[in-house]
């Protein structure tokens, strides 16, 4: 992952190198981007079932051209992200019968609702035609601290409430967009990107992925 970001940063580098005359303003961008959260389990011998959680991202980008087709967007922004994950099929101590063994199976809901701020770097290439581009790079993610809350669903009706806390850290973020722009007028450009994230660490339990999916809406103004 570290030799990802490194060469997302010297990649503009070289490609300029490349193309020393090109000039363009920057392009000052906001963004929305409402999503679904899910967790994942990275361990095969989990029995779990994801419930999408909805969320929100939003900020400001710059948009610097490295050439005519290939531009780095760089930026600030923040997000509001939910998840719910359930551990199912799981065989405790109130799940046996002590004659017949296992007669029934328990769950475990883990859910909660936590902030980020977003560092946005990614690579944008624009098609010739069509108004079609693609993105990719990477979000460095600053994880806030908060309070995840368990449920565990026993087979004969009964259950147990806790909770727990997750420290702050930061995470590195790969992303992939693909979208289109929509010219409103001289100076302002919309694109719509259906977009992928998925967390680099795992986070909220062990050996579990958070991964993100929602639609990218950027607003950008030309000079």
């Amino acid at each position: 992952m570290r030799n990802f970001i490194v060469a997302c940063c010297l990649l503009p580098l070289l490609l300029n190198a490349q193309v020393p005359n090109v000039k363009s303003k920057p392009v000052r961008s906001i963004y929305l981007m409402p999503d679904l959260m899910s967790l994942n389990y990275t361990d095969p011998k989990h029995n779990e079932a994801w419930a999408p959680k909805a969320g929100i991202g939003l900020g400001v980008q710059l948009k610097l051209a490295i050439n005519k087709h290939l531009f780095l967007r760089v930026g600030a922004g923040y997000g509001l992200k939910g998840y719910r994950n359930r551990e199912v099929g799981l065989r405790l101590g109130s799940n046996i019968n002590p004659t017949v063994g296992f007669v029934t199976e328990s769950k475990i809901d883990t859910k909660g609702v936590f902030h980020e701020f977003q560092l946005p770097l990614a690579f944008q290439y624009d098609f010739k035609a069509d108004n079609l581009f693609i993105a990719i790079g990477a979000d460095l993610v600053g994880q806030q601290g908060h309070t995840t809350k368990r449920q565990i669903l026993y087979g004969d009706g009964t259950f147990d409430q806790s909770t727990f806390e997750n420290k702050s850290q930061w995470n590195t973020v790969p992303t992939i967009s693909m979208g289109y722009t929509f010219p409103v007028n001289e100076h302002y450009d919309l694109s719509i990107a259906p977009s992928i994230r998925i967390y680099g660490k795992e986070w909220i339990l062990q050996d579990t992925k958070l991964y993100n999916y929602g639609i990218k809406l950027l607003l950008d103004y030309k000079p």
